[in-house]
């Protein structure tokens, strides 16, 4: 329950109860809101039972609020006591209050800590009780002197939220539950009070309110409960002859909250200028996301929301053909067929004139520093690596990078069938192009995936920015675009397939010129003065410069994506 005190300038007492509710939405978000709860109240008599009807109200979410205003008294009575409804809920009953006399405060009275529920009530009272624990408010803990203190928890998550203890106070209730002149209970509170036993920064104070019986009594007041509590404190042992006297009576509990509270708000955190800093700094975020959020739909619905599909059409469109405005996604794809580029580069074959292939290269194709997949786990283009294979003329031996050893005369024994002597046949060229290309498929695979994951996520970042004011439509776009997705990265890789197996099967290039000028340029490598006469262009060499002359992959695989 929250109660919310004011000075008013009227002269009548009146007393405005609500209920302010929480609605958990999608997302995990929540709304409150508060509604008001019958009609202002000018009678206090009439304050206890229709608060009974709000928590009610509160406690049965099943039914209508209205029903619980015209409610009889017996019923009333008759619900609170029985078990069919819930202990505790976290919407909360408002009471705003204005009279004359009235100060200017708002406090909390939250429920007390449990250990005898289940599970989830227990998390949920202590979980409410946290909630309003914060830097801003003064905690009263009401220990009542009816139990033993060490069984009541209130004061431990006290200690959590203000370890302290600044702004703490002990409130000990129910002093006249006592039985009088008790030799065993007495003493302990009055150590309690007196700051021998769990002392705390601001010490205890202990208050008397009135019981049933006085409440129900005729014309009874406010002030008839101060007096009742006075004549109380005055009169009983051991509270009469303690020389905490200041300690007892709700006067002097009122009297230190003020002074704390003054305090509160003088210190640099809970100033005034402070409180008014955060209060205009939220309201500039409020301002903020007013103005950013999307104008009230007053079209037909239908209509608008074609337009809003044609609107995140055109702005993918826009990315895809890379305006200068939204080129992050033709960028990130270009970086990455650089990579690919660089991949299938380093398959090409190292010819070298001697027997070492660690040290003697011709250094026609350097090898280019590794580079990563964007999108994917940093790693060495090891594959690319492995295939690279050395060729020596001078022994006309083929080993691999493992080491292996593969004679010519073995591949071209292989090979021949009836040709002329000493001519190499055409397929002992064509199983050399291909065993060059046994890892294009794995990088062309990389390649197509960090493409297809670059152009995944800008997807959701646009579905977001046109789809996400409405989160119903936004899932359905984000499920449709997903499934259509899925079905165009089939097709490309089966458009990649087929170039890749055009590739691997068809040996041919239209690239003459390119072709022609490695031809030119291996055989003025070969044919430098000093070289062994051993050296002389082979139809390895050809071999080289009719693969490297081919269309570039790296270009068949970004025809096959647009």
């Amino acid at each position: 329950m929250e109660c919310r005190l004011r000075t008013s300038k009227a002269a009548d007492w009146s007393c405005q109860i609500s209920i302010r509710r929480e609605v958990v939405v999608d997302s995990g978000n929540s709304t409150i809101s508060e509604s008001l709860f019958g009609e202002r109240i000018t009678n206090q008599a009439d304050v206890e039972m229709m608060l009974r009807r709000a928590q009610l109200a509160v406690l049965d979410q099943k039914t209508s609020t209205s029903h619980f205003l015209d409610m009889e008294d017996d019923v009333v009575e008759a619900m609170m006591k029985s078990n069919t409804l819930p202990r505790f809920s976290r919407d909360v009953v408002c009471l705003q209050i204005a009279g004359p006399d009235l100060p200017t405060l708002s406090f909390v009275d939250l429920p007390g800590i449990i250990d005898n529920a289940d599970g989830a009530t227990i998390r949920l009272v202590q979980d409410l009780v946290r909630s309003y624990l914060d830097d801003n408010s003064l905690i009263l803990v009401a220990l009542t002197m009816s139990d033993d203190i060490e069984n009541q928890s209130a004061a431990q998550l006290a200690r959590d939220a203000d370890p302290t203890g600044s702004r703490t106070i002990g409130v000990l209730t129910k002093p006249d539950t006592l039985d009088p002149g008790s030799s065993t209970r007495e003493p302990v509170w009055l150590d309690i009070i007196e700051g021998r036993h769990h002392p705390l920064a601001h010490g205890y104070y202990c208050v008397r309110q009135p019981n049933d019986v006085e409440r129900k009594m005729k014309g009874f007041t406010p002030s008839h409960a101060r007096e009742i509590e006075s004549a109380f404190f005055a009169s009983t042992k051991p509270w009469s002859t303690s020389p905490y006297r200041d300690r007892f009576g709700t006067p002097n509990l009122g009297k230190t909250m003020s002074r704390l509270l003054i305090e509160m708000t003088q210190r640099s955190s809970f100033s005034l200028p402070t409180m008014k800093e955060k209060i205009l700094t939220q309201s500039r975020s409020c301002d903020r996301d007013l103005r950013a959020m999307p104008s009230q739909v007053t079209s037909d619905p239908v209509i608008f929301v074609m337009g809003m599909v044609s609107t995140f059409v055109s702005t993918l469109a826009e990315y895809v053909r890379g305006s200068t405005t939204k080129a992050v996604l033709v960028q990130q794809n270009n970086a990455i067929y650089s990579q690919l580029h660089a991949a299938i580069r380093l398959t090409a074959p190292v010819f070298s004139l001697h027997n070492d292939c660690s040290t003697h290269r011709l250094g026609l194709f350097q090898r280019l520093p590794p580079g990563t997949w964007p999108g994917h786990e940093p790693r060495r283009h090891q594959s690319a690596h492995r295939s690279v294979r050395g060729i020596y003329l001078q022994t006309q031996i083929f080993p691999f990078c493992e080491c292996e050893t593969l004679g010519r005369s073995t591949l071209t024994d292989r090979s021949i069938t009836r040709e002329l002597p000493h001519h190499v046949p055409y397929a002992a060229r064509e199983s050399l192009i291909r065993a060059f290309q046994e890892t294009w498929q794995q990088h062309i695979t990389e390649c197509f995936e960090a493409v297809k994951q670059n152009f995944s996520q800008l997807l959701q970042e646009i579905v977001h920015q046109h789809f996400g004011r409405f989160a119903a439509l936004k899932a359905a776009v984000r499920s449709i675009i997903a499934e259509f997705l899925n079905v165009r990265a089939e097709k490309a890789l089966d458009t990649i397939e087929y170039h890749l197996y055009s590739e691997r099967t068809l040996l041919y290039t239209q690239n003459r010129e390119y072709l022609a000028a490695l031809r030119e340029k291996y055989l003025a490598a070969y044919s430098k003065p000093g070289q062994p006469s051993c050296t002389k262009p082979g139809p390895s060499v050809h071999v080289s410069v009719q693969r490297c002359a081919w269309r570039s992959p790296s270009i068949l695989v970004y025809d096959a994506i647009g």
